[in-house]
């Protein structure tokens, strides 16, 4: 902080603080898009301004934080995405090195998940009619 403008000082302080919350809370999210959401409302900077190519500092200052509370940037998976990434997926994500194949593994699985809901969906919505006709006597 020696070098930075009294500007870009007074925003790391404002993102220390909302970072010290978010800390503190039982949601651990530290993604740029939740902590520039908050940071804003206090008047600290935006999510544009912490992912912009000059906001290098606040998002060591983001990573440095998550860090600290034992998590990282990415957004914690929801109930719902926990519920349609069973361990085996997530093992089979973990174990693959590459980052850009990770992504396109992950992709699938999540394609995969939502076709097998759809298809759940019309399994339970068809009556099937096999004859329609009618026995005269």
């Amino acid at each position: 902080c020696s070098r930075a403008t009294a500007r870009t000082t007074a925003a790391l302080q404002t993102l220390h603080l909302v970072l010290e919350q978010q800390s503190q809370s039982t949601s651990l999210d530290f993604s740029i898009a939740t902590v520039g959401k908050l940071s804003q409302e206090q008047g600290g900077p935006s999510t544009q301004t912490i992912r912009n190519r000059t906001g290098k500092h606040f998002q060591q200052l983001i990573d440095a934080w998550a860090a600290y509370s034992g998590t990282t940037r990415k957004k914690p998976l929801s109930v719902r995405q926990k519920q349609l990434l069973n361990n085996n997926d997530q093992h089979i994500l973990e174990s693959i090195d590459d980052p850009v194949i990770r992504a396109v593994v992950g992709s699938l699985i999540a394609e995969r998940n939502k076709y097998r809901d759809q298809l759940n969906v019309l399994k339970a919505n068809t009556d099937i009619v096999i004859d329609r006709t009618v026995k005269s006597q």
